[in-house]
């Protein structure tokens, strides 16, 4: 994730993330508790980030994030701007163009991220079952996702959460994740998210 939050960082045109803001707060206090939320929200007010507190260090965490249940592809979609606020032990706080997608299976929930943070830069995550499958225009980034030794695949997690590994997906599994999300939104009726999902097995001989 080194490289994503190097390009993150390297973007000017990205909006900040709005910290003064009530609902914000309000989630910081939901997860700091009151007291440590208000000596972080002086930080953010000072521009003085200290370390970052536990409760914050996720491999990304996202605000800002507003969920649409479609009905027709039974998932919760977000298709608006997205608030990139840490990843991993670093924060980034800025508004990301993008999408994001959860859909309710009984095999396993479904989980697909698209971020663009300028033309022609994007990186898209697609996750279930303890796989996550990547792609971005930054080929690098592709290079070592497909040169990793297997045991440098599994990313360890904190106690209660299960592990999982990365994978290599296919761009054509992006483009697809964004043309179904443009048609959703013209209102067309697409459900292939299992489809979508196979695809990026066959791709890695799954």
């Amino acid at each position: 994730m080194d490289m994503l939050t190097k390009d993150l960082n390297s973007y000017s045109g990205l909006e900040p993330i709005d910290l003064s803001r009530k609902i914000f707060e309000k989630g910081l206090a939901e997860i700091l508790g009151r007291d440590k939320a208000n000596d972080l929200i002086s930080e953010f007010s000072l521009g003085k980030f200290k370390k970052m507190p536990k409760e914050l260090e996720h491999t990304i965490m996202f605000t800002d994030l507003k969920f649409d249940w479609n009905t027709n592809t039974k998932s919760y979609i977000s298709d608006t701007l997205i608030g990139v606020g840490t990843i991993s032990k670093e924060y980034i706080n800025k508004i990301v163009p993008g999408n994001i997608e959860i859909i309710k299976k009984r095999s396993g929930d479904i989980i697909n991220i698209y971020l663009e943070l300028a033309d022609n830069v994007w990186y898209y995550f697609s996750y279930t079952r303890g796989v996550m499958q990547v792609v971005s225009s930054n080929e690098e980034f592709n290079t070592v996702i497909k040169t990793l030794k297997p045991d440098q695949r599994k990313l360890d997690t904190d106690k209660g959460q299960k592990p999982y590994s990365y994978y290599p997906a296919a761009p054509s599994v992006k483009n697809k994740f964004l043309k179904r999300m443009r048609a959703l939104k013209e209102n067309e009726v697409i459900n292939d998210t299992e489809e979508t999902n196979d695809e990026n097995k066959k791709e890695e001989g799954q």
